[in-house]
């Protein structure tokens, strides 16, 4: 009973007072690092802190213990390497999470297959990003891919993929999956940060990182109009009622051709029957010959559906760019570069960190839901664009 009229008592007596205790046992026979450990480890100890919560500033905390402030940065800086403490840009250091896999280890999941060729194709080359931003964090984050190199996706049940899915920290989406759904769905109930690769709907406000694609195009085919082409086939993915980021591109288009559409200036849509570059030729063949239109602007929406058009306008015997000017759509592909094509410049590795960054963040402050990031465009302009072309194209997108 004595013992715990004590302890009571010990607990109300003024915090300043016991900091100043404490002082005088870590200024004895200790080096100024370690008794700047001691002093966090002792702090984190004493307070009910949250992951997410702000430690004081190293200043403060130098003030405290009477030790140089690069002491404590160093500290400090050693247990942001370790992942016990997060730092954010103009915000100050926080708390990191603690839990997951036994190591210790944040599992960091990824309805993606487990291959080591993460390096091909627009959605591939934004996750190798993602894996080094994870591999980037040490010893604090592991990557879990939910499939792996040898399985079928389409024949894996629901089930089976909500049963992996719930032993991640968090989960980065990308929307070609057949399972997003129930991964979504798993996420919500189970309290599990998400973020997807693209907006997963029309009114999608947060969770998401992408790219200004309606923007880009808009300022592409009004500059092309403007320099007077007039006859603007747009080759898109097959997935118009399922994606946003095919329609916001697609909406562009129809903005930067404005009122004139049907009138002086023509639009073909072209649905390609997939994303390579087969796919892209096949389409274009066709409406070169079977449709009888033969555009003098073609806009595709990825890099492989361009490089296939590009070879059969050449094959027809049409003047690129004197009759013809192609853009392809994200500028990454090797065959872009070769052909010196005109091409966005999507920021692949800037969405790739991004998409860390924000379910780090969510994990760390205990949140669902976090400000969707829209990342602008550039543009690389090549010889499928007149000169003329080109200077306008590039003006357009530094304004």
């Amino acid at each position: 009973m004595l013992k715990g009229w004590l302890k009571n008592l010990v607990n109300l007596i003024d915090e300043r007072y016991v900091r100043g205790r404490l002082m005088q046992v870590y200024t004895q026979s200790r080096r100024p690092s370690e008794r700047t450990e001691q002093f966090l480890n002792d702090y984190l100890s004493r307070h009910p802190h949250l992951p997410g919560d702000r430690l004081p500033s190293p200043r403060q905390i130098a003030a405290e213990l009477g030790v140089s402030e690069s002491t404590v940065r160093g500290v400090v800086r050693k247990w942001l390497q370790e992942g016990r403490l997060r730092s954010r840009k103009g915000s100050g250091i926080f708390i990191a999470r603690q839990t997951g896999s036994p190591s210790g280890l944040l599992r960091i999941g990824a309805n993606v297959r487990n291959e080591r060729r993460t390096s091909e194709g627009w959605g591939n080359m934004i996750h190798a990003h993602a894996l080094e931003a994870v591999l980037e964090l040490g010893p604090r984050g592991s990557f879990m891919s939910l499939y792996s190199s040898t399985e079928e996706i389409d024949a894996l049940s629901d089930e089976e993929v909500v049963a992996r899915c719930r032993e991640m920290d968090g989960m980065i989406i990308y929307q070609s999956d057949p399972h997003t759904r129930s991964i979504v769905e798993t996420c919500r109930r189970r309290g599990i940060p998400y973020v997807h690769l693209n907006p997963p709907g029309d009114d999608a406000v947060s969770n998401f990182v992408s790219v200004e694609t309606f923007t880009a195009f808009y300022r592409i085919t009004r500059t092309l109009r403007e320099s007077g082409r007039k006859r603007f086939a747009a080759m898109i993915y097959p997935e118009l009622e399922h994606s946003v980021t095919v329609r916001q591109r697609l909406s562009g288009i129809i903005n930067g051709i404005g009122l004139e559409l049907g009138r002086s200036l023509d639009l073909r849509i072209v649905s390609c029957g997939g994303y390579s570059e087969n796919h892209g030729y096949t389409a274009m063949a066709e409406l070169l010959e079977r449709d009888g239109f033969v555009p003098d602007a073609v806009l595709a929406a990825g890099d492989p559906i361009a490089l296939g058009a590009f070879r059969a306008l050449n094959e027809r015997g049409l003047s690129i760019p004197g009759e013809v000017a192609v853009i392809a759509g994200a500028g990454f592909e090797r065959g872009v570069a070769e052909n010196d094509l005109t091409a966005l410049a999507q920021p692949l590795r800037e969405m790739g960190c991004e998409l860390v960054r924000m379910l780090l963040e969510m994990i760390d402050e205990k949140r669902l839901t976090c400000p969707a990031k829209i990342l602008p465009v550039g543009i690389r302009t090549g010889s499928s664009t007149t000169a003329e072309e080109s200077a306008r194209l590039e003006a357009a997108f530094r304004a």
